[in-house]
């Protein structure tokens, strides 16, 4: 059987051993997307992205979406134009620990 992952858009210092329990935990990113045009860091980033999205499965994996609002952006459309759907694990602040939802097109 197939372990699944938990991909985190960017590691940005957070204690993310909760996120654990739904798999192993994969960083895409630990940099910060730039305003630089031609930036030879964002287009790393957009590699990276593009190289989960080959490994990513929509049926198994999480995303955990953390950072920069813009690598959060370009992730979620990537994963969500090539498959349809994701699963999410959003941080619920009073229970500490991590849900899991699904983002589609159709919601």
């Amino acid at each position: 059987m197939e372990k699944s992952k938990v991909y985190i858009t960017q590691d940005n210092g957070k204690n993310y051993a909760p996120a654990h329990k739904y798999g192993e935990p994969i960083f895409i990113t630990n940099a910060e997307y730039t305003s630089v045009r031609n930036s030879s860091s964002n287009k790393k980033i957009i590699d990276n992205i593009s190289e989960m999205v080959k490994s990513f499965d929509a049926n198994l994996d999480y995303v955990v979406l953390s950072g920069d609002p813009v690598i959060i952006s370009l992730t979620v459309h990537a994963i969500l134009t090539e498959y349809g759907y994701l699963r999410v694990l959003k941080w619920h602040s009073i229970d500490r620990m991590y849900v899991p939802i699904v983002l589609s097109n159709n919601t």
